[in-house]
């Protein structure tokens, strides 16, 4: 039931494309070098503003802060999948970005959904990621591309069986380390 979502400048096209095709009016704002929102508006009780939480940059402090100054906020977790969502605030993660998965997101919210959402297929768009264990990355790149445009006339769907069952395997623990030992590591040597 949203009527506006003001959404940052700095982000894909897709965003732009989900108003428009469920008729939400929406403008773009600009950001500050901090990746903070550049925007002084007040909030009607149907207008949103989607802050998107570049590489994990915002901290939940600052997010509660934005909450505090805007009231009604979507958080954009794509990009911060470790970082815990904040209670009572929209938030949304993505499975794709991190892990070896064809698709996958997920969703806090405590909103209702109305009607009850079809369980998503993902047996046809898996080739580019069995591919990338026996061959480079490179070789399967456009069907990783492809995988990624397949979704802009998706409704929204339930997680497939199998990218579900294949999450569960996932040690998410070890995984947030290693990127955490990574980031230290480049931060070392570039800071």
């Amino acid at each position: 039931k949203i009527k506006k979502l003001y959404i940052p400048d700095y982000m894909c096209y897709t965003a732009g494309r989900i108003c428009e095709k469920y008729q939400c009016e929406y403008a773009y704002y600009p950001i500050q070098e901090n990746f903070l929102p550049d925007l002084c508006v007040e909030l009607k009780d149907n207008e949103y503003v989607y802050i998107v939480n570049y590489y994990g940059q915002l901290s939940n402090d600052i997010l509660l802060q934005l909450v505090h100054s805007y009231g009604n906020v979507i958080v954009d977790n794509v990009q911060a999948f470790f970082q815990t969502p904040l209670d009572g605030i929209d938030t949304i993660y993505n499975c794709r970005k991190f892990f070896g998965v064809s698709d996958g997101a997920y969703l806090y919210t405590t909103s209702k959904i109305q009607n009850e959402l079809d369980i998503d297929f993902s047996y046809d768009r898996i080739r580019f990621v069995l591919g990338r264990y026996e061959k480079d990355a490179s070789s399967f790149f456009h069907e990783a591309s492809h995988n990624n445009t397949i979704f802009d006339n998706q409704p929204v769907k339930r997680m497939s069986k199998l990218t579900e069952n294949m999450l569960k395997n996932i040690s998410y623990n070890e995984i947030k380390e290693k990127r955490e030992h990574n980031f230290a590591f480049l931060h070392r040597h570039l800071k």
